[in-house]
């Protein structure tokens, strides 16, 4: 075979293994192709699974947010039990912890402002149970004392939520057993005093000269901390026209903002109050708020927020010895006994 019939079948068998590399190469290719196309098939599907679950999801707690706005009282009872008032309801995701309730009876009203553990469904769940106690354990026996209602909710609580089995079993568990809320009770008479019973949440009273402050006192309710008649003390505050009462829970103040990243506290709440006293409680919430956002600014909201204010809408009525003895059978101390107040007193230059 001479030189040049060697070179051409060379060249040949050169040519056909560039062809099998070709070949081998286009089909690597398309099975990258392929599988490309299949894994952002398979991504847009899970994407679009995601998104219909998502959907879902919010669709059941939007509907749940409208069973727990159906829990809260109507406008109406607290138009007949106070001259004016403010109620700002703001919870952090689609439902939250936080919960009030009133009910009015023919001499006076009782509000309770709860701050239930958790926000979002947890927190929300509680609430159901705390309000359903409200309306099965609050009567004409036992409107008048906010302590007993206290105590009332702390029992029923630990019941329902099987607290003492839970302890009885483990002692690790007792760690675990955080099911409860923060509670303030007050009944608000017509003749305009007001009793007030309250486990770590402030009450703020306000006639526009200083600021009082019931810091309440470091129970939890649903512990079954609870166990003594007289654990949980009632502060009497005397009627006065010109008093103003303010409830928060603590999204509020614990809130962190502004330029350090610290809690949004109290100074500026108590301040505002203080400059807007004569103002009307709609107003005074709105300027409340605006700082409070301002202050936030890019921040994550921590919490669900919180707070009413009221004035008690104080009747004419006789006030007769006997009913005088009959309102003050409930265990407690009047304001300015200084044992469970912290006073803020205005600026003179204000």
């Amino acid at each position: 075979m001479d030189y040049q019939k060697l070179k051409s079948q060379y060249k040949s068998k050169q040519q056909i293994n560039v062809l099998a590399d070709n070949l081998k190469l286009m089909t690597q290719n398309v099975k990258q192709k392929q599988s490309a196309e299949h894994h952002a098939r398979e991504a847009e599907l899970e994407k679009i699974r995601a998104q219909a679950a998502r959907a879902a999801i919010i669709s059941s707690l939007e509907y749940a947010s409208k069973i727990q706005k159906n829990l809260l009282p109507p406008e109406s009872e607290f138009k007949e039990s106070f001259s004016d008032y403010s109620i700002v309801w703001n919870q952090r995701d689609i439902v939250g912890g936080d919960i009030y309730w009133i009910k009015k009876f023919f001499d006076g009203a009782v509000l309770c402002v709860c701050d239930c553990t958790g926000h979002g469904t947890p927190g929300a769940l509680l609430t159901m149970l705390v309000v359903s106690a409200f309306e099965a354990m609050v009567n004409e026996s036992n409107y008048k004392n906010p302590a007993e209602i206290i105590r009332l909710l702390d029992q029923r609580l630990v019941k329902v939520l099987n607290v003492t089995s839970t302890i009885e079993q483990s002692k690790e568990s007792i760690i675990d057993i955080k099911d409860g809320c923060d509670l303030a009770v007050l009944y608000i008479s017509n003749e305009g005093d007001v009793s007030v019973s309250s486990t770590n949440i402030p009450v703020f009273i306000c006639d526009g000269n200083e600021i009082t402050k019931i810091k309440g006192q470091k129970l939890f309710v649903g512990e079954g901390q609870i166990t003594k008649d007289d654990q949980v003390k009632v502060t009497i505050i005397p009627k006065n026209p010109k008093k103003k009462f303010y409830i928060s829970t603590d999204g509020l103040f614990d809130q962190v903002g502004g330029e350090r990243s610290i809690p949004f506290g109290y100074n500026t709440f108590k301040q505002i109050i203080l400059d807007n006293h004569n103002q009307k409680q709609r107003i005074i919430s709105d300027k409340i708020w605006d700082e409070f956002e301002l202050y936030r600014g890019d921040q994550v909201r921590r919490d669900d927020v919180e707070f009413i204010s009221f004035k008690p809408n104080i009747k004419d009525a006789v006030d007769t010895i006997d009913r005088r003895i009959k309102d003050r059978r409930i265990m407690g101390r009047r304001l300015d006994d200084g044992k469970n107040i912290i006073k803020i007193k205005k600026p003179q230059d204000r």
